[in-house]
Formats: C-alpha cells, structure tokens, sequence
C-alpha cells in the first residue's frame, strides 16, 4: 500500500521497522515512525502538514523511486 500510495504522489508515514526500510528512506521518500509511540506519529503527521517543502520534497523523491525501482520489469 505504501508503494501505491508514493506512485500517487502521495507522501507516507510508515513504521521504521521490519521491510519496509527497504524501500523507505527518512526524509527522502517518508517520514518513519516508532510502531507503538502515538505521539512519534502525531509529530510525523504535523510534520508533513506544516513543512510544505519537505512534503514536496519527499512526494517527488517517492514518485521517481517508484518509476525507477520498481517497474514491472525490474521489480517483478
């Protein structure tokens, strides 16, 4: 779902553990949070919601990832 979302030009918040580090970088393309820290998430959110730069930033590093890692023919 989080790849879906950065090809949509969405930036995710996602937890900084398990494989999603494999494709997720802090501040390049998401923001990550501690699993079961509420306000670590909060924070994130606010975040993203306030600094429209680092939204941008992270949307466009995201989207060009996904082009680049993980078209049909590389990822499959």
């Amino acid at each position: 779902v989080g790849l879906e979302a950065q090809a949509s030009g969405l930036p995710v918040i996602v937890s900084n553990q398990g494989g999603i580090q494999e494709w997720a970088s802090e501040n390049e393309t998401a923001l990550m949070a501690n699993p079961n820290d509420v306000q670590d998430w909060c924070s994130k959110i606010s975040l993203l919601w306030t600094n429209k730069d680092l939204y941008q930033h992270i949307k466009y590093q995201a989207i060009n990832q996904v082009k680049s890692k993980f078209k049909p023919d590389n990822h499959c």
